[in-house]
């Protein structure tokens, strides 16, 4: 006997799979959507399709045009600055609040020696072969590492939504904007930025992982600035749009 899937999870799984098409920029900003493309394409009726559209807009993932056409969001500086605003305030707190959770034999603990022996690895590769898989794992895993205090709170979902925006800018400026000499150079600063903070973590150093954190944050909104800019070849000013070439109208 074959159990169908109810429609609410039809819709909850259109949301997920289209919003990943968004975050990782197979659906690039500016595109526009078809609601037949996309129902063919994950073989579902145009039903949860439109559900799924519907909380994409709400979260600003898509907008509806004046002509009626569906299409993903911009990316634009002032989203960027909003966001990195919103991580500046709550990252050191969360990264304090980690630190201050540790203690000899917790999971807390042995997650922040896990990562630390990652991005070692990472540092003593040849850059030009760097696994990259392992270096997105790694970005991914000192996300989880803050998070593991507050999960499932209400901070931790704030945390989340917040997450799932940078992403969104990174992959685009890593995707369209970086050559590979640059990709290997951000990989190497990048990965002694976590290892700072993951150090200062383990040495259960509150104020010194809270400083690295803002030095962190601060660099990669300079360096998503400089590869959008890159990517579209003029400044940023404000309301600012940034597109590819030949997608979207």
């Amino acid at each position: 006997m074959v159990v169908k899937r109810q429609p609410k999870r039809l819709g909850e799984y259109a949301y997920q799979e289209i919003k990943e098409l968004i975050l990782k920029n197979k659906l690039v900003p500016g595109q526009n959507l078809s609601i037949g493309y996309l129902a063919e394409t994950l073989n579902l009726s145009q039903t949860p399709i439109r559900e799924a559209l519907g909380r994409l807009n709400a979260e600003g993932l898509i907008v509806h045009t004046a002509h009626k056409k569906i299409r993903v969001s911009e990316i634009t500086d002032e989203d960027l600055l909003q966001t990195y605003q919103a991580r500046k305030l709550l990252e050191p707190q969360l990264v304090e609040i980690l630190t201050q959770s540790l203690s000899k034999g917790s999971t807390f603990l042995r997650a922040a020696q896990k990562l630390h022996k990652n991005i070692n690895k990472v540092l003593e590769s040849d850059m030009s072969e760097v696994n990259i898989d392992l270096y997105l794992q790694i970005d991914k895993q000192l996300n989880d590492l803050i998070m593991l205090p507050v999960r499932g709170t209400l901070t931790g979902d704030l945390q989340l939504t917040i997450n799932e925006r940078s992403l969104r800018f990174r992959n685009y400026a890593e995707t369209f904007a970086t050559e590979d000499t640059q990709k290997e150079n951000m990989i190497r600063v990048i990965s002694r930025e976590h290892l700072n903070i993951v150090q200062a973590i383990i040495a259960q150093d509150s104020n010194m992982a809270k400083a690295y954190t803002l030095i962190h944050l601060e660099n990669s909104k300079q360096r998503t600035f400089a590869s959008l800019k890159h990517a579209n070849n003029f400044p940023l000013e404000s309301g600012a749009t940034h597109k590819v070439a030949g997608i979207g109208s």
